[in-house]
């Protein structure tokens, strides 16, 4: 590759760049009271791109998304039902594993772009969930889902209209093995490969 199309490279992911700066994309946040769903709140209310029309909960539903989440009381948002999707351009899924399989195509009634946080879409084959979970109610999804690990994938990531989610510990291994797998210290083929994560305050 030359300076000349280096160069050219450059200037194409700045003005892509600067197209998506200028843009404001609607958010919902399906499942907004746990954990990952403040966070996402937190985070998206922040970011310049997105604005949060919508989060729901069953459990506090028409309740201030700030009485879920006290870090958000100046946040002029309240839970509503999760059966009645507004239209937006990205929804967020911050459910359990298993409510997203089933909802997918509502979701993309509601919504062009899923981001789905859970384990429902992270596996690339409808075998792998009969083996390690309970099978799978969409599978027809499966291929068509690209999975978040933008550090190795981010050009994939762009194009995509369903994103599943990373998982944690996932993540963090595929992270920490990458640069002994380029140096060629591993050979993910052949060595066996045995990683002890501990996640959560308890452990």
């Amino acid at each position: 590759m030359t300076a000349d199309s280096d160069a050219a490279n450059d200037a194409d992911a700045t003005a892509a760049t600067d197209a998506v700066a200028d843009e404001t994309l609607t958010a919902s946040v399906i499942g907004g009271t746990g954990f990952t769903g403040g966070e996402l709140l937190r985070l998206l209310s922040g970011h310049p791109n997105f604005e949060v029309v919508q989060a729901t909960s069953r459990s506090a539903d028409n309740m201030t998304v700030g009485r879920s989440h006290p870090n958000l009381r100046g946040l002029d948002l309240r839970f509503s039902d999760p059966d009645e999707l507004a239209s937006v351009d990205v929804l967020f899924s911050a459910t359990p594993h298993g409510v997203s399989m089933g909802r997918v195509d509502e979701y993309f009634e509601a919504a062009d772009t899923v981001v789905d946080l859970s384990a429902d879409f992270r596996l690339p084959e409808a075998e792998l969930y009969d083996e390690w979970y309970d099978g799978h109610e969409s599978p027809e999804y499966l291929e068509r889902a690209e999975y978040a690990l933008p550090e190795l994938n981010r050009e994939n990531l762009a194009g995509a209209d369903l994103i599943a989610g990373g998982g944690c510990n996932a993540t963090a291994t595929i992270l920490g093995l990458k640069p002994l797998v380029d140096a060629g210290a591993l050979d993910p083929d052949t060595d066996r490969v045995v990683v002890d994560v501990k996640v959560g305050s308890s452990e």
